[in-house]
């Protein structure tokens, strides 16, 4: 693809609807070769094991830390301490739980993620499994495999290039 997309597009419906026939028809001819990557794909995704076990580990962290606040603050109110001293350290611990809280969030974000990225691969490849090379335009296909159409302008006069980003990331451009 060239360039900048068109700040006006002027694409009729025809257009874009024999040339997303065309796009598709290029992805279901390498339907084998992208099934064999998205299923490499997704038994990547499925291996969320070092995720866990860090999720794990930090986890345990904070629960340590957490009961190292409540055991100071019995202590603190069992025995009369330093109270700067006590505050530093509390303070300290404090901040060391936030981190932790932080670091959970995002592990629990990334394997949210995967699950979604997962999800999304095998709906995609379900649609590509129950169609064959499109002999007409349809309307249901197209909302369930097409994230995007981007129109740029082509190499000759008045001629113009779309391309056609699918809900696995694919893109694949298509001159008019």
């Amino acid at each position: 693809r060239k360039g900048k997309p068109c700040p006006s597009p002027h694409v009729r419906e025809e257009e874009i609807k024999a040339a997303f026939e065309k796009a598709l028809g290029m992805m279901l001819e390498r339907r084998n070769e992208i099934f064999s990557a998205y299923e490499t794909m997704i038994a990547n995704l499925i291996d969320t094991s070092q995720q866990e076990r860090e999720m794990e580990r930090t986890q345990a962290r904070l629960d340590e830390a957490h009961l190292e606040m409540e055991r100071m603050a019995r202590r603190n109110a069992e025995i009369a301490q330093d109270q700067e001293e006590y505050n530093r350290a509390f303070d300290a611990l404090s901040a060391k739980c936030s981190v932790l809280k932080e670091k959970v969030s995002t592990l629990k974000a990334q394997l949210a993620a995967k699950a979604a990225r997962k999800r999304k691969l095998e709906a995609f490849m379900d649609k590509l499994r129950e169609k064959d090379i499109p002999t007409s335009f349809d309307e249901r296909t197209f909302a369930a495999v097409v994230d995007q159409v981007a129109v740029y302008p082509g190499e000759g006069k008045n001629a113009k290039k779309l391309a056609f980003r699918f809900r696995d990331g694919t893109e694949i451009p298509v001159d008019l």
